[in-house]
């Protein structure tokens, strides 16, 4: 077997190629985000950059992936448990620092970018994920209406807590989730 050409990919680099691209979104602007501006904050080339990424936007898309996580929520046996469970990690992830400007920055851009606006869909796709297995699991449990259209369930679950983030410019809290969970649960609960 033939030995394995070049250096090999150290995580640390990884890591800190996308921690550069997140501080650079939160302290700047997406539309600052460039290879050059990349390579010049983490200290690494930009072939280094190119041989993990062809372009900025699956970089990115890497980066977002490391500071608002895909969740696994588990079967906790009750909706109202798993809605709190989800929704308090996802606040907290909100929370973390310059999260509103890499959201308000993506959305932004996304109005403008067919490429980037598909992309933020296929991601926010994956983050909603759990959110709809999580009602899915309420209503076989019959702890939702058998009737409940999922998609505008998911939609006034995640609404919320990007609203005060973006709309309100305040950091969604455990008040905020208790009422969207409390208002869920009884909104759509079977008659």
């Amino acid at each position: 077997m033939a030995a394995a050409r070049g250096r090999p990919r150290t995580d640390g680099i990884t890591g800190a190629i996308l921690s550069a691209t997140l501080e650079t979104i939160a302290e700047e602007g997406f539309g600052s985000v460039t290879m050059d501006a990349v390579a010049a904050r983490s200290g690494v080339s930009k072939p280094t950059i190119y041989r993990r990424w062809t372009t900025k936007q699956e970089m990115i898309d890497a980066a977002l992936r490391t500071h608002i996580t895909e969740l696994t929520v588990p079967d906790l046996g009750s909706f109202r448990a798993e809605l709190d469970w989800l929704l308090t990690r996802r606040a907290a992830e909100y929370c973390k620092p310059g999260t509103y400007r890499i959201i308000a920055g993506i959305l932004g851009a996304a109005s403008e970018d067919d490429a980037l606006r598909q992309a933020t869909r296929r991601e926010s796709a994956v983050l909603l994920k759990q959110t709809t297995q999580v009602v899915r699991r309420g209503i076989d449990r019959g702890e939702l209406a058998a009737d409940t259209d999922v998609r505008t369930v998911v939609t006034m679950i995640g609404a919320p807590l990007l609203f005060r983030l973006i709309a309100e410019l305040e950091e969604p809290d455990e008040t905020l989730v208790a009422g969207v969970v409390d208002a869920i649960v009884r909104g759509f609960a079977p008659s």
